[in-house]
This record gives structure tokens, sequence and C-alpha cells, in this order.
């Protein structure tokens, strides 16, 4: 995939495929700048990102404007204002949000 065209500087590792430094290095020659785990790695290179308490994770710190949110916990702009407090500039859902936020789906309505 081409992460870069695509404007993707981080990408969310949710497969539990890319979980070396060694096999993520592929998302990365496509173009992303970092790559953040939501599953523990499998070597001690990357930082990891898990679990549903999103006090204290610091996404600004961590570099991450944009965040994808595929734990099905955040789907309200309520809930998902702990992670734009964390200092994250976005966040994007993976799943249809639960209130008035809105939904975007590539190929239906992106315009």
């Amino acid at each position: 995939v081409g992460w870069g065209a695509l404007g993707a500087d981080y990408v969310c590792e949710s497969t539990g495929v890319f979980l070396t430094k060694e096999k993520a290095q592929a998302i990365i020659d496509g173009g992303a700048k970092k790559v953040i785990y939501s599953a523990p790695a499998k070597d001690d290179s990357q930082t990891i990102v898990m679990g549903v308490n999103q006090d204290g994770v610091g996404w600004g710190a961590l570099g991450a404007d944009y965040v994808c949110e595929s734990t099905g916990v955040f789907l309200t702009k309520e809930k998902a204002q702990a992670i734009i407090d964390g200092g994250a500039k976005k966040v994007i859902y993976s799943a249809p949000a639960k209130d008035d936020s809105q939904t975007i789906v590539m190929g239906v309505n992106q315009d």
C-alpha cells in the first residue's frame, strides 16, 4: 500500500501481521513515517499503545496527529474527546459513529 501517496504519515497496525521492526519496515517503505501498534510488538523496538484507558497516553508526545479508534469504545464525540485531550488532532473511527459524528465511507461520500 502506498501510505505516503494516501497522506498517511502514521499507520495503526492492528492485524497482528507486522508486529516486528523487520515486518513493519514494509509499511515505512510504503511511505508512512511511524507505525503505532494496537497489540504488543514481538520485539522491543516499537512504541506500543494498547488498552481502552486514554488517561496519560500522550498522543501528542508520541507524534500522533491522527488516531485510529478501533476498539469500539470511543465512537462518540464525548468519548473521543479523551484522545483529543491527549494531544491528537483528529480521531478516525473504524466503525460507524454512535452519535451524530460524521461518517465517511471512501468511494461513497468522501467528497
